[in-house]
């Protein structure tokens, strides 16, 4: 399928999903449909009003009760869980790899707050990610961030959003 732009991979947990990209016509489709167009428990996906060039990367993904698809990063609220899986892998349709680096976890109300306010203005996103619940490194605004989004339990409309970095390396994995 032409949309699945991505596959994602956190070692050590139950992530490894492939990841679409929404359509403005449709944008919350993926909530429904998995990568092959069927229903189900939907698909992570990236922000239909995300762009190309965009420095926030937001990807949405059900957190399922049976522990798949996006439920362990509901997980990184938890100091020590975030810092013990900090690495997320990311491989895209080219055929690269590239290794994230967890820097925040944010647990928001999904009704009050979305995943950011903006996805190409630096000062902004550094702001609004240096006032996560959890900061484990300080965002400088120069690389582009991925912010992992799933249902949380602490409210009824609670949601873990995980932000990532892209290190500025890309990763040969011909060559380990």
């Amino acid at each position: 399928s032409q949309e699945i732009v991505a596959w994602v991979e956190v070692p050590n947990t139950s992530i490894s999903q492939p990841i679409a990209k929404a359509d403005k016509q449709n944008p919350n489709a993926y909530l429904f449909l998995d990568a092959l167009g069927q229903g189900g428990y939907g698909t992570p996906y990236i922000d239909a009003d995300c762009a190309e060039g965009s420095l926030l990367i937001p990807i949405y993904g059900h957190n399922m009760s049976n522990g798949s698809v996006f439920a362990d990063f509901a997980k990184y609220s938890d100091e020590d869980y975030a810092r013990s899986h900090s690495r997320i892998f990311l491989h895209t349709r080219d055929g690269g790899t590239y290794e994230l680096s967890v820097i925040a976890v944010d647990v928001v109300d999904a009704s009050a707050e979305t995943v950011c306010p903006s996805f190409d203005d630096p000062r902004a996103i550094a702001e609004w990610i240096g006032k996560s619940d959890l900061v484990l490194l300080e965002y400088d605004g120069s690389s582009k961030v991925f912010a992992f989004a799933t249902c949380s339990y602490q409210t009824t409309n609670s949601r873990t959003v995980v932000y990532a970095l892209l290190e500025p390396k890309r990763l040969d994995m011909t060559n380990p």
